[in-house]
């Protein structure tokens, strides 16, 4: 982009330029105070539900970084002596490490050869955040914070550009879709997903506006914008696809392929990118060393590491779900909606400015869509970050397009947003999740007590310090030997019958069982103890 353009843009945003700071700087000041203010809970600030794999291994994580602090809780490795019996047993029995890797550790944690130890699969980015609040409360304030910054965003794009009618339809369109995304269970128990959106609301603010400055604010607006992205993959690792539609958003904004514009923008190109790569990948992979002996190995286990696959009946369901089915659907389908709006108007006279974003926008859609819809596993929230850049992007980009013909008042769009806003915390506020106090009996809290479960897994070392693995997870010839093995040493085991797959498999492996009480975890879950075992089948060597 030359010097001259760069000018022109820069008319866009209001006069006197102090003034017009002062402005946003004190509105978004009253929105924040207003808006945290209003969706505080009154009395209880509500405890997150660690179970199952997401909610708990991001809680975890955030535990272990308010035990160990900021560098002791990257290691997610558990090394206690309940947990590393099941291991030696089963490398005592000479079992294969794929039929039991996933099985003698708790839900979103695995057994790892290469650090010889149970570890989590998550990278370190959302456990840190959820840190920052009370231990249980961070599930619930990152619906809060997220949908305050996302709207500080929107309210900055209206107050910094002179935006059409159209456009503030948009910045607030977005704030609200995004509400109402994030209302979706599985968007909600997926706490990485709240924080992804909330900071691609703002690295889409961050550059829009980097175009248009020049100099050393330039050069710090991007490294603010390498700094969130790649704050981001540490967030979820396929938002490492949100690099690659700011890039080519920036390619098209900067003109990257003549060398002039190259050497304009070398240094600002140069520091983004190396605090992308120190804050992202850098920091992964000394996360995977940590955890894994490797800076190159990943955490995640093979079961969730597939790999791409090319076939009708792969591409064909995951289309289906993504687009149609799913819990997300409608917010991934506004985003191709919206896509195809701005390349219309991005080929007339008047929408040049939406170019960039478009171009960004649609390469990151074909990378994304082609990632999900390759793999077998599948879940509705996984396309969403991308969905969000789009509309974000999209939609400050139109902030930023010239009206002549009618401006709406700054204070008014303020107002509206920030009431909106209120309007979400006054409804979170009324709607506070209990705290959540999980009683099990004390006979399977005993040192020596062997644990299988399968939902709560996790629910029982984060609340009660009780190691269990999640038996349905070992495979079923293996399932019978390792169950054998143990009973046969005098370890009394015990089965939190959480879910209809681990009651199947009590039927399969025990005659008889004694029920000891139950594990009282939001509903009461029968707690079993094993007394006999049924014989091998005929089927397993």
């Amino acid at each position: 982009m030359s010097r001259t353009e760069t000018a022109a843009r820069s008319t866009m945003l209001h006069a006197p330029r102090l003034v017009r700071w002062a402005k946003l700087v004190v509105l978004v000041a009253v929105f924040a105070v207003g808006f945290f203010w209003l969706a505080a809970p009154a009395r209880n600030p509500g405890n997150s539900f660690a179970f199952a794999c997401d909610p708990f291994g991001y809680l975890r994580q955030a535990q272990l970084f308010q035990q160990k602090g900021l560098i002791g809780g990257l290691d997610t490795s558990i090394r206690r002596s309940d947990a590393q019996y099941l291991v030696d047993q089963a490398k005592r029995l000479g079992l294969p490490e794929r039929t039991w890797a996933d099985g003698v550790a708790p839900h979103c944690y695995r057994y790892d050869s290469g650090s010889q130890a149970i570890i989590g699969q998550y990278p370190p980015g959302t456990g840190f955040f959820l840190s920052l609040f009370r231990q249980g409360t961070g599930g619930q304030h990152s619906y809060t914070v997220a949908i305050g910054l996302a709207a500080i965003a929107a309210l900055a794009a209206c107050l910094l550009f002179q935006p059409g009618p159209f456009g503030v339809v948009l910045a607030a369109g977005a704030v609200v879709g995004m509400t109402e995304m994030l209302r979706v269970p599985m968007s909600f128990a997926s706490y990485s997903i709240p924080w992804s959106v909330a900071l691609i609301a703002i690295c889409a603010m961050v550059a829009i506006c980097l175009p248009m400055l020049a100099g050393r604010r330039q050069l710090g607006v991007g490294l603010l914008l390498g700094l969130l992205t790649g704050m981001l993959v540490q967030l979820r690792l396929p938002n490492i696809f949100i690099a690659a539609g700011l890039a080519v958003f920036l390619i098209v904004e900067w003109r990257l392929w003549t060398l002039r514009a190259i050497k304009q923008h070398a240094v600002v190109i140069l520091a983004s990118s190396a605090t992308f790569l120190l804050a992202g990948p850098g920091l992964l992979a000394w996360f995977n060393r940590i955890n894994t002996g490797s800076a190159l190995r990943t955490t995640y286990g093979a079961s969730d590491a597939t790999g791409v696959e090319f076939l009708w009946s792969v591409i064909r369901p995951n289309a289906k779900y993504y687009f149609w089915t799913g819990d997300d659907w409608a917010f991934v389908d506004a985003s191709l909606v919206l896509l195809a709006l701005a390349a219309m108007k991005a080929i007339s006279p008047g929408g040049r400015g939406l170019r960039g974003a478009v171009a960004g926008s649609a390469v990151l859609m074909a990378i994304t869509t082609a990632f999900f819809l390759t793999h077998r596993i599948a879940a509705p929230y996984y396309m969403v970050p991308s969905a969000a850049l789009v509309i974000f992007l999209l939609a400050f980009a139109w902030c930023r397009l010239p009206a002549p013909r009618f401006v709406l008042p700054a204070r008014a769009v303020a107002i509206v947003l920030i009431g909106f806003a209120c309007l979400v915390g006054l409804r979170m506020k009324a709607s506070s999740a209990p705290l959540f106090k999980m009683i099990a009996p004390q006979e399977i809290l005993q040192p020596d007590a062997v644990v299988w479960s399968e939902i709560m897994s996790g629910s029982l070392l984060y609340y009660n310090d009780k190691f269990a693995a999640k038996l349905p997870f070992v495979h079923f010839c293996t399932r019978f030997d390792f169950v054998r093995a143990i009973q046969e040493v005098g370890r009394p085991q015990y089965f939190v019958v959480d879910s209809d797959l681990l009651r199947s498999n009590v039927k399969e492996l025990a005659a008889s069982t004694e029920q000891v009480g139950v594990y009282d975890a939001q509903e009461p879950f029968p707690v079993l103890r094993l007394v006999t075992m049924n014989p091998k089948p005929a089927g397993c060597p």
